[in-house]
């Protein structure tokens, strides 16, 4: 009876469904891609760091990311947060202006988004013309006799805040940053041991901008992130990771790339069972009223 036709198509997409992602979990390729700035890689490394050339390669032209703004805590001497348990934190964003921590009153004096000590900016000033022009060489005078953090935009700039904190009567002055591979953090020191720190920018949203060629000669220019794969000829390219100690300066993605031959027939058994699954509740639906 035409009346058994969704309880067959129900169990026919059930058995699709279950042979095929049975037979694709091996056949399913996983592999992870280390690309260098302005490079084209076209190797991927398995779980088992086995070496394979893919049919398509990537070059990386450029890494973005979007960070959270950044956090103050207060650290005791043991590098442990106050308190223990749930640590207090300052969230410094643009409209941040004074605030208070483990009883010290915080105001921010200045606040640098990309900045590297003055210290280091003055080693560059003997650097050809070429390299000092990522430096404003007008704030840089001003900023060698005072000492501190100075803006630029050179590879390894990092936040850094100036910071005026107050308790009672005591009164500490100074610069607050979490560093970089360029140059490490700096922090205030307060009273009994304890400091005001800025803990490590977290990453909000990161990006590849990358040229994929392809053996059948596609070349395509697209922006890879994370959650948002790009598909082509059969293989799905993820944005997994990057070089986490440079940051926002890194100059290496690392991609995931997928394939799985079976995974469309896994999908055409997914809908066969929601449309035997429909059909039958339709069909009892009538029967009850017979």
């Amino acid at each position: 009876s035409w009346r058994r036709l969704p309880v067959i198509t129900s169990h026919l997409g059930l058995f699709i469904a279950l042979t095929c992602a049975t037979l694709g979990s091996a056949d399913m390729q996983r592999l992870k891609m280390y690309c260098e700035k302005g490079q084209p890689e076209w190797r991927g490394l398995d779980a088992y760091n086995n070496v394979h050339e893919l049919p398509i390669a990537i070059q990386l032209n450029r890494f973005t990311i979007d960070e959270y703004p950044p956090k103050l805590m207060v650290i005791d001497k043991m590098g442990r947060p106050i308190p223990y348990k749930k640590p207090e934190v300052l969230l410094i964003d643009d409209h941040f202006k004074q605030g208070s921590i483990a009883g010290w009153h915080i105001q921010v004096d200045k606040k640098i988004e990309d900045a590297v000590p003055a210290l280091l900016a003055g080693m560059i000033k003997n650097m050809p013309k070429q390299m000092q022009g990522m430096l404003h060489m007008d704030s840089l005078g001003m900023a060698m006799k005072k000492g501190g953090y100075i803006k630029s935009s050179m590879a390894g700039s990092a936040c850094a805040i100036s910071i005026t904190a107050t308790k009672g009567n005591a009164m500490k002055k100074g610069w607050v940053t979490c560093g970089s591979y360029q140059f490490p953090l700096e922090t205030l020191k307060l009273d009994n041991g304890k400091a005001l720190v800025m803990a490590s920018r977290e990453p909000k949203r990161y990006a590849s901008d990358v040229n994929i060629y392809t053996q059948d000669g596609k070349n395509i220019m697209t922006e890879i992130e994370v959650n948002k794969p790009y598909t082509v000829n059969g293989w799905k390219i993820y944005q997994l990771s990057y070089n986490e100690q440079m940051g926002k300066w890194s100059n290496v993605s690392v991609f995931e790339l997928v394939r799985d031959p079976w995974l469309h027939a896994v999908y055409v058994g997914i809908y066969l069972l929601i449309i035997g699954a429909v059909g039958m509740f339709l069909t009892a639906g009538k029967k009850k009223e017979k």
